[in-house]
């Protein structure tokens, strides 16, 4: 067979190459706008990375193909979500040298209005989104670009025109939860709080209602409209599941309005979430400011529960302070700051670290049935490197010194059920809890006199009067659900 009879096969078969890469391009970008819509950061941004990849291949081998400006646009739309600005620019300036109409051309300049925007350029951006949002766009392009001059518009102190536009854009119905979260925050800067409320209650209606009947009860500043909006995005967030991205809100929020009430309970969820995910000690202590703006709250659920938590925070500082000042002697203060850390701060990985040094510290000590107990209570639960916990493999060392306790060893008789208690079992326990109750006293009395009586105090209120209380189940990571 001659080369030019095997050429269309070869020109036909590059054809459908570039195409099924362009469809699961499409396929992809559609996968990833999915993820942002579901709250899924991750997911999201390998999929426009995937996109990138396959748009770039699209544009290096078939530069030349009907495809070629689909991809530019494509891949700009992807570098945007991924927030590679200058990428985008670069891909969007492209995007307009292939596009083989004017509303291509028009599109191209929204999206590299964006870029630019982004990279600091205003009067650029302002030009650029100008010209698309003039042009024959889509419904859906056309309020983004819109969103965006407005963003723009604000940055050129122009306020009037900023708020044209940002209304006019709040009006689009399929604006994504994330960009109508944006708009919210806009508009509350320039005074369009009803607007904000009003893009911002598709997303949590139940919630702005509340918060809005509070604000319209008394006067209030600018920030704290805005320190409001913060905190619903931060709680939005928490709701699903975007930890990191509710703290970066929830600090907004505090940031915006110290003074607000809506500071007041963006500290406390905030500190809520960094007790829970907290891996190593200073974690918890840094909870604590936090934790005292948030007694201000004029919630009295979360006051009440934020004062309760402050006040074990600090004990459990108390704690960690008289086990840095004397060391291996006061190793217990480490096993009251890992009952504190589980039961009374939630933290489960930070509680399960302190029982691991525990036992490191005093492996022989008359309570380290207590601490095998409570490290395997949080097995699911991994802490930083400043102790080493090697999972599956750690909880069976745990096990097998828990099976090699001596017969009499008032923990082990209690671990062996309801069914095997004596009243002797019951009175060994107690007597076991009083003396650890009583040397965490002794050492924080040698550390300091007074924060030694606090300690007393707490263990003797915390401590369970019978022996069926003390044995109460730890959940670990279990939350207060009445604090919505």
């Amino acid at each position: 067979m001659s080369r030019l009879a095997v050429l269309p096969a070869l020109v036909l078969a590059g054809a459908c190459v570039y195409f099924n890469t362009m469809y699961n391009a499409q396929q992809e970008y559609d996968r990833g706008i999915r993820s942002l819509r579901d709250g899924d950061q991750v997911q999201a941004r390998i999929a426009f990375d995937s996109v990138i990849a396959k748009a770039e291949r699209v544009l290096e081998k078939h530069a030349d193909s009907k495809y070629a400006d689909d991809a530019a646009l494509l891949k700009t739309r992807s570098e945007l979500h991924n927030k590679l600005w200058e990428s985008a620019s670069a891909s969007a300036v492209l995007a307009g040298e292939l596009a083989s109409d004017g509303a291509g051309v028009q599109v191209a300049n929204g999206l590299q209005g964006i870029a630019t925007y982004n990279l600091g350029q205003l009067e650029r951006a302002d030009s650029l989104l100008s010209t698309a949002v003039e042009g024959q766009v889509s419904a859906d392009d056309r309020a983004v670009f819109l969103f965006n001059r407005g963003k723009v518009r604000l940055g050129l102190q122009q306020p009037g025109s900023a708020a044209e536009d940002l209304r006019t854009a709040s009006r689009q119905i399929d604006l994504s939860d994330e960009i109508r979260l944006d708009l919210a925050v806009a508009l509350a800067r320039i005074g369009e709080i009803d607007q904000a409320i009003d893009s911002l209650s598709r997303r949590a209606p139940s919630r702005v209602d509340a918060m809005l009947a509070e604000l319209t009860r008394q006067p209030v500043t600018e920030s704290t409209k805005l320190s409001m909006l913060f905190y619903l995005r931060g709680r939005s967030r928490q709701h699903a599941g975007d930890t990191t991205g509710a703290l970066v809100m929830l600090d907004s929020a505090v940031t915006a309005s110290p003074n607000s009430r809506f500071a007041a309970d963006a500290s406390y969820y905030a500190a809520r979430q960094r007790l829970r995910d907290a891996k190593g000690p200073e974690e918890a202590s840094e909870t604590v400011p936090s934790l005292g703006l948030a007694t201000r709250s004029w919630r009295r659920e979360v006051a009440t529960d934020a004062r309760r938590l402050e006040y074990w925070a600090r004990r459990f500082d108390l704690l960690m302070e008289a086990y840095d000042s004397r060391g291996a002697s006061a190793a217990e203060a480490v096993l009251r700051a890992a009952e504190v850390a589980g039961t009374e701060l939630r933290s489960p990985a930070l509680a399960r670290g302190l029982y691991l040094r525990y036992l490191e510290l005093a492996p022989e000590s008359p309570w380290a049935a207590k601490a095998l107990r409570g490290a395997l209570a949080y097995s699911e639960h991994r802490p930083g490197d400043w102790v080493q916990d090697d999972g599956e493999r750690t909880d069976e060392v745990l096990r097998r010194r828990l099976r090699a306790l001596p017969a009499d060893d008032p923990y082990r008789m209690d671990l062996a059920g309801a069914a095997h208690r004596t009243p002797l079992t019951d009175s060994l326990y107690v007597r076991a809890e009083r003396d650890l109750r009583d040397r965490i006293a002794g050492i924080q009395m040698l550390f300091d006199p007074v924060a030694g009586r606090g300690a007393l105090a707490d263990t003797v209120q915390a401590a369970p009067d019978t022996a069926a209380e003390a044995r109460e189940p730890i959940v670990a990571g279990e939350e207060d659900e009445n604090i919505p």
